[in-house]
């Protein structure tokens, strides 16, 4: 949508748990580039990385993307390894500016994350439950959280543990307010062909500590929840009534360019939050939202 060049190919989007607010420099992504070469052991160079197995490339790339995740630095790259490059060509400027100035006018766009989306790097590892309370403490600082973050995510969640409140903080950071600031942006555009969402239907996996990870929408969006190649994330008998309730709207959408709910405006704040049904709230969890109130 900020891509001048992409002008006119498409009418509607979907953003699932991305937004266009997390960006590279070049600076950070050569850093990137350079440390995947050297844990791969060749040349930082196109025609190197083409020559490696991609299995192996995966592996490599994913191990640096945690490593970035669960200790996010926004001094040096912010908090992904792998994102979109400002380059001033192929995406000349940052992509929240650019929809702030009207870029992707007229594209009719569903946006949202799901609710527990830092799960998915926390839960199947283990990690979650080794987070005391420093490295709470130190990686809502480095995400650029205010003082008293900590205190308001805890009131909101009684018997919390640190891992817990450290994914509920990661997933507001990376990823929930993050593509609120789409919304916004384009609102400031005088777009209002915007319409949020919040996926809230918790999975069974990992004895039901996963629960409404990142990744763990797609299966129900697709109506794919029969492929058992899912069911590690979603488990072995997913509803099929969140399946319809989810990939209805999609396809709604797609169809006919309207989910079905309230688009979103700063006065309602209207988001869908989608489980077995769509139940349509205003401002959800606003407390939390406002804390990162100053993160731009």
């Amino acid at each position: 949508m900020a891509m001048p060049r992409a002008r006119g190919l498409f009418r509607q989007a979907v953003t699932q748990s991305g937004a266009a607010a997390q960006t590279l420099t070049a600076d950070a992504a050569l850093r990137v580039g350079s440390m995947l070469a050297e844990s791969l052991g060749v040349a930082p160079t196109r025609e190197t990385f083409s020559e490696v197995p991609v299995e192996r490339l995966v592996r490599a790339a994913s191990a640096i993307a945690g490593e970035v995740q669960t200790a996010p630095d926004p001094a040096t790259w912010g908090s992904l390894a792998f994102a979109p490059v400002v380059d001033g060509d192929i995406l000349p400027e940052h992509p929240l500016g650019a929809l702030r100035t009207g870029a992707g006018g007229g594209v009719r766009l569903l946006a949202g994350s799901n609710r527990d989306d830092a799960r998915i790097g926390l839960v199947p590892t283990g990690m979650i439950e080794l987070v005391d309370e420093p490295a709470l403490t130190a990686v809502a600082g480095a995400c650029g959280a205010p003082d008293g973050t900590i205190e308001r995510y805890r009131a909101a969640r009684p018997g919390a543990s640190n891992g817990d409140l450290l994914a509920a903080v990661l997933t507001g950071c990376l990823i929930r307010v993050p593509a609120i600031r789409v919304t916004e942006a384009r609102l400031e555009a005088d777009e209002a062909g915007t319409w949020m969402y919040r996926f809230d239907h918790e999975s069974p996996s990992f004895a039901g500590r996963l629960g409404a990870a990142h990744g763990v929408e797609i299966p129900y969006v697709f109506d794919l929840i029969g492929d058992e190649s899912s069911h590690a994330l979603i488990g072995d008998a997913p509803p099929q009534v969140v399946a319809d309730t989810a990939h209805g709207a999609w396809v709604r959408f797609v169809a006919d360019g309207d989910p079905g709910w309230p688009r979103y405006n700063t006065a309602d704040l209207s988001t869908a939050l989608i489980d077995e049904g769509i139940t349509v709230a205003d401002d959800p969890d606003g407390a939390e939202r406002e804390v990162w109130a100053s993160r731009r």
